[in-house]
């Protein structure tokens, strides 16, 4: 029995010398224990110091993966570690929950043994989110891997800093998914805003609380402010008017979530706002086309009367619209200002600004009607049509306030302009306040004129995205850290690293019904929506990566400071997020130098420019979540602005022809993408115009685009083009029309076969069969 024990324990002894075995002379570290504390800030209570152990190798501190695994396991940088045999590879899996031990063994050495002969430098792989992640100086000892902190932060998410006083290294998480909360009471609000500078500015009107408000007066009905033009158009009867069920939309980032804009169209009639003061509506009949009716939806009343001391200012400015279902609902911007002076020179005053949110009748376009006049906090930012409901996302500032008066720190919602504060449990605070602003957001049933609901974040406002999974509220902040503090020769040293992060928070919908649903951050900003996209379940984001590092060098004893800066690190970057807005999949370190200018998602493939001198047009493969792809990387003259999934494996892109040495715009460029092998994207045909501007450049409601019919419309600095696309003779132009009043907020649309391209001095109408010009229909005064 003893004889077959022998085998065994040889074979265990063999181990531990194996374990033990002294590094080679020539690769001696020098190492000792290091007494530095490891302290989280960010996930859970902040200041948690991590019970683990260090040792100091070269001058640099080093810990053991596992003890930062479970330091991180519920901050927003958790992450699984695991060791693969087969690939002799140590595995990170970032987002994931750690699965292993809390409490590691304790490694003791072997009696007066010296430290350094049992550190090696590991022959392990290291996979990071599936990936061979190369050139980090990792240790072994004692069957465990020890990393450097500073050179994890890259791939983990974190930030470290060192505290000399307490002898800390620390590490800073971004707030983790869900952190973000309603607030308790408004006295938590407003100890959020009193941390954040800046605070001034005067306060706001009069308001009602939220548990005291009353229904307002009914709302008056206007009456049309202008007659008809043409007395037929104006005698005919809605329901007799020839509707057509083939026309066009404006062109939106996802189908069936209508955007606002200047104009609309039903089918049978043209909505056009005009110059934010009046609602225009054209009966669309061809050559017959006519207005039917105008309507005052906007107005400036001012009254200055020194002699009285007293000031008055009250404007309403029409931004755009939705017609649906014998609705408009008409967006604006409300201001009101009052002031009343002394005789001494004192003054007060009161400063009203809302987002009007107005709900027209338009059954009858000859005679709309107002029945409905609400609105919120802050100027419009964005909005969306879904499901018979408007979801409007406004950002409010709030520049000076009194703790004792709510009403001038609390957003409000208005009806008929009585002004409500939003209840307590409506106001979500992030983990961090940085800033006075808040967003709105509301829902209003677009039938009956009702505001639903309302939810609001203390918190700057980017871009908005929304789909069936609910309202994306996209923030890019830039902050600015400490990374490390040190001693260099008669200097205190502190080295900071400004970064851009942008928070993606997600406001779930039901039945227009708003909460909380998750908050998450990646690194870098957003160019605009369209870098962000949500695809069974999970949210993929595009960002631009702009960090700045900086020292400053300080002598105490001659008062002298002195700055040294890096240089600039800009790189693009994608990330996947789960349903907890967890990051599980990312590339990073894409284009260095360049800068996003446009973003598109179909389906499983990122497509997305990138510029400086050349336009890269990245295709990346996003089918499986933890392990985004890059497939292709084309380089072309110029850049796109706006990227189009054309269908049939194309891709449409929009934007500037530029010259390669200068960089400077030679016009406007069309070109088609054949994304048939999706590594080895290619130009199919392009087309450069002369001018160098478009409002379709920066807005794409400015796009007339039909793939059913290869359409793509916009107004160029002089012109309105159309064109059609053929595989095979590439862009042809179908009708070029002169912008008589200029190019700003023009709008192609179809009816039938009818064109009709408004502008906010009139109307032009061009037969799609003949090409020929039917009509032109003044709109102006």
């Amino acid at each position: 029995m003893k004889m077959k024990r022998i085998p065994a324990l040889l074979m265990v002894m063999a181990l531990m010398l194996a374990l033990v075995l002294p590094a080679a002379a020539d690769e001696t570290p020098a190492v000792v224990r290091s007494a530095q504390k490891l302290v989280v800030f960010g996930g859970g209570p902040e200041g948690r110091t991590a019970e683990c152990g260090a040792f100091n190798i070269d001058g640099y501190n080093y810990f053991r993966l596992r003890d930062l695994a479970v330091a991180l396991a519920d901050s927003s940088c958790r992450f699984n570690v695991a060791y693969d045999a087969e690939k002799n590879a140590v595995v990170i899996t970032t987002g994931a929950a750690y699965t292993g031990p809390t409490e590691q063994p304790v490694w003791n050495l072997p009696f007066n043994a010296k430290l350094e002969d049992y550190v090696r430098r590991s022959s392990q792989t290291l996979l990071i989110d599936g990936k061979t992640v190369d050139g980090l100086t990792v240790y072994s000892i004692g069957e465990f891997n020890w990393f450097q902190l500073r050179e994890l932060q890259k791939y983990l998410g974190y930030s470290v800093s060192f505290d000399e006083a307490s002898n800390e290294a620390r590490i800073h998480t971004p707030a983790p998914a869900g952190e973000v909360a309603a607030a308790a009471d408004y006295a938590e609000v407003y100890r959020a805003l009193s941390g954040v500078s800046g605070r001034y500015g005067s306060k706001n009107g009069p308001v009602i609380a939220a548990e005291d408000a009353e229904a307002p007066a009914p709302v008056p009905e206007p009456t049309p402010s202008g007659a008809a033009e043409t007395p037929a158009a104006a005698d005919k009867p809605a329901a007799e008017a020839s509707g057509s069920e083939d026309y066009s939309g404006t062109n939106v980032q996802i189908e069936g979530f209508d955007e606002a804009d200047i104009v609309k169209t039903d089918g049978s009639y043209i909505y056009v706002i005009r110059e934010g003061r009046e609602l225009v509506i054209l009966r669309a009949a061809g050559e017959d086309t006519a207005v039917v009716s105008r309507t005052e939806i906007g107005f400036d009343n001012y009254d200055d009367n020194y002699e009285d001391k007293h000031e008055f200012y009250e404007s309403k400015y029409a931004q755009d619209m939705y017609v649906a279902d014998g609705r408009a609902v008409i967006l604006s911007g409300y201001s009101r200002y009052e002031a009343d002076y002394s005789e001494d020179g004192g003054w007060k005053s009161e400063d009203e600004r809302y987002a009007a949110v107005d709900f027209y009748d338009v059954s009858d376009p000859a005679a709309p009607r107002l029945i409905s006049a609400l609105g919120q906090d802050g100027s419009v930012a964005d909005s969306r049509l879904a499901g018979g409901r408007v979801y409007v996302v406004s950002d409010y500032y709030v520049w000076n306030w009194d703790e004792e008066e709510p009403a001038t720190y609390i957003p409000r919602t208005y009806k008929n302009g009585a002004p409500t504060i939003l209840p307590v449990d409506r106001i979500i605070l992030p983990p961090v306040c940085s800033s006075t602003e808040y967003v709105v957001v509301a829902s209003y049933d677009a039938a009956t004129g009702e505001m639903l609901q309302t939810i609001s974040l203390l918190s700057s406002l980017g871009d908005m995205y929304m789909n069936d999974s609910g309202i994306y509220l996209l923030s890019s902040d830039w902050r600015s850290q400490t990374v490390s503090t040190y001693r260099e020769s008669v200097y205190d040293v502190t080295e900071y690293l400004n970064a851009s992060e942008t928070r993606v928070t997600r406001i779930a919908i039901a039945d227009g019904a708003l909460s909380l649903a998750g908050s998450g951050t990646v690194p870098g900003y957003l160019e605009n929506q369209f870098s962000a996209d949500e695809y069974n379940g999970y949210l993929r984001i595009v960002t631009t990566r702009d960090d700045n590092r900086y020292r400053v060098y300080r002598d105490a004893e001659y008062g002298f400071e002195n700055y040294q800066w890096d240089e600039r690190q800009m790189t693009t970057g994608l990330y996947i997020l789960d349903g907890s807005l967890s990051i599980v999949g990312r590339v990073e370190d894409l284009s260095p130098d360049e800068r996003i200018y446009s973003a598109r998602f179909d389906g499983d493939i990122a497509y997305f420019c990138t510029y400086r001198q050349t336009d890269p047009l990245f295709a990346v493969d996003v089918s499986d979540p933890a392990n985004p792809t890059v497939l292709s990387a084309l380089k072309i003259s110029g850049f796109s602005r706006y990227l189009h999934a054309w269908g049939g494996d194309r891709l449409f892109g929009f934007g500037n022809e530029t010259n390669e040495e200068t960089g400077w715009s030679e016009g406007l460029k069309l070109v088609m993408f054949d994304t048939a092998d999706k590594a080895d994207v290619s130009v199919e045909n392009y087309l450069v115009l002369e001018g160098d501007y478009s409002e379709a450049l920066y807005n794409h409601k400015a796009f007339l685009i039909d793939r059913g019919r290869d359409l793509i419309g916009f107004a160029g600095s002089d012109d309105y083009y159309l064109f059609t696309y053929d595989p095979d003779a590439g862009f042809a132009a179908l009708v070029t029309v002169p912008c008589d009043y200029g190019c700003w907020e023009v709008r192609g649309l179809y009816i039938g076969d009818v064109l009709y391209i408004v502008s906010q001095a009139g109307v032009t109408v061009v037969d799609m069969n003949a090409w020929e010009t039917l009509a032109s229909v003044s709109i102006g005064p």
